[in-house]
């Protein structure tokens, strides 16, 4: 999962479920809420929520609401955290892709769960 894809569901959440304890999400969470991420994934989201607020384009409340939705989807998911070898993915993928290295670390994770998975994780 991407960070802009989390963050559209952390959006999503905040947006349609202020006051539920558990995110509903879209259809595919509902029917499979194990989310395996990068380790920095929700540093990224972060980042993209507070940098939307200092832009103006969210509220304090809105703000609170989906930093709070991540916290709490962060306590459900799994996360890649072999940062050597998802390094050595995103470099080997940097040397015929022109992808920037938050991306490229994300793919480089899914890769390797992909490989630890033998080919059942579904990445969305």
């Amino acid at each position: 999962m991407t960070a802009d894809e989390v963050l559209g569901f952390v959006g999503h959440c905040a947006v349609s479920l202020f006051g539920t304890n558990k995110p509903r999400g879209p259809k595919w969470y509902r029917e499979d809420p194990q989310i395996l991420v990068w380790a920095l994934t929700s540093t990224e989201v972060l980042s993209a929520l507070y940098r939307r607020f200092r832009e103006g384009r969210l509220t304090s409340r809105e703000l609170s609401d989906c930093c709070q939705q991540v916290h709490t989807l962060r306590e459900d998911w799994s996360e890649v955290g072999d940062v050597e070898l998802v390094k050595q993915r995103a470099e080997r993928l940097l040397q015929v892709h022109p992808l920037r290295a938050a991306d490229v670390l994300q793919l480089g994770a899914a890769l390797l769960a992909q490989e630890h998975n033998r080919g059942q994780t579904r990445i969305i």
